[in-house]
């Protein structure tokens, strides 16, 4: 219910960064599967058990780079500005002087 529109917002920020939403769709896809994984990926984040096995040390750096890459998405889609006025993807949705608005009045 919720992945739809998610991927609608984050290729609308990444489009006001001027980037291209692959990355992002991308990251934000593997999130969501990573949400249907079972716990043992988080586990090991915070356990000894990183050399008990090698799916113990595998799983925990899943765990590790999901993390990472839900970070990465909160920063960058979150609190990071867009570009100033216009770029490839269109003007600014803040409006401003560059951005090729006729202002009336």
């Amino acid at each position: 219910l919720f992945i739809w529109p998610s991927l609608a917002l984050a290729t609308k920020r990444a489009h006001d960064r001027d980037r291209n939403a692959r990355l992002t769709i991308g990251l934000l896809i593997a999130a969501w599967v990573l949400s249907f994984a079972p716990g043992s990926i988080y586990d090991g984040m915070f356990s000894s058990r990183w050399t008990e096995t090698p799916l113990d040390a595998a799983l925990a750096a899943l765990g590790v780079g999901a993390t990472l890459a839900k970070l990465w998405l909160i920063i960058t889609l979150g609190f990071l500005d867009g570009t100033q006025g216009p770029n490839r993807f269109g003007p600014s949705p803040k409006g401003g002087e560059d951005d090729g608005a006729v202002s009336v009045g």
